[in-house]
């Protein structure tokens, strides 16, 4: 059953880890929906890959304090029978790191939901899904997992051999539109998971033994 359409943005700062985390989700529509495709094909281009936009952009040296704005970041597209979610995440150790990378985050996605992917970046992003497409097929099991995940998703089982052909048709303002309508900032729920305090080791004796 699909949740009720979120209104607003909501934020939430919870217990410690042992590494800091941002994480900023968004609702998007069940398997069975054709902007599924977009949205896959945006979650690559933001989060999938060293080259990706997140990741450049997280791992990055900041020019004012020449250090990256994080340890890592991503994004995965969480596809479901039902409404899922895409998820974008930083990893931090410093507190001060947080707000710098939600900042990020937010404006990584709003720069591609305005401006639209470059020809080379859409063109890489396309064949991340083929080769993909094509290794997981390579054996009985992974064939056999292509089938049961079209059946249990969208009720077909051949569906998987259609899903390359519409992932090809996607556009650049295919990609704008997708991110407008379900990434808008004003929607997004972000948690925030404060590194853990580490204890400093004792000081070292400065005098000699008496």
């Amino acid at each position: 059953m699909a949740e009720p359409a979120q209104t607003k943005k909501k934020r939430e700062v919870v217990e410690p880890g042992q590494v800091g985390l941002v994480m900023v989700g968004y609702h998007v529509p069940a398997a069975k929906d054709r902007d599924i495709y977009a949205l896959q094909v945006a979650s690559i281009l933001l989060g999938a890959g060293d080259s990706s936009r997140l990741k450049s952009r997280i791992k990055q040296p900041d020019p004012k304090t020449k250090r990256p704005l994080g340890l890592d970041g991503g994004m995965e597209a969480v596809i479901r029978e039902e409404p899922g979610m895409t998820i974008a995440l930083g990893a931090f150790l410093d507190p001060a790191q947080a707000d710098g990378l939600e900042a990020a985050i937010l404006d990584e996605i709003t720069k591609l939901a305005t401006r639209g992917p470059s020809n080379d970046e859409l063109r890489k992003a396309k064949n991340q899904v083929q080769s993909g497409f094509t290794f997981s097929l390579e054996n009985a099991q992974g064939l056999g997992q292509a089938i049961g995940r079209s059946w249990v998703l969208v009720n077909d089982p051949v569906a998987f051999i259609r899903d390359i052909d519409e992932i090809e048709k996607v556009s650049a303002a295919d990609i704008q539109r997708v991110l407008k309508k379900y990434m808008n900032p004003d929607l997004a729920t972000i948690v925030i998971v404060p590194p853990r305090e580490r204890t400093k080791p004792p000081a070292a004796p400065t005098g000699g033994a008496k």
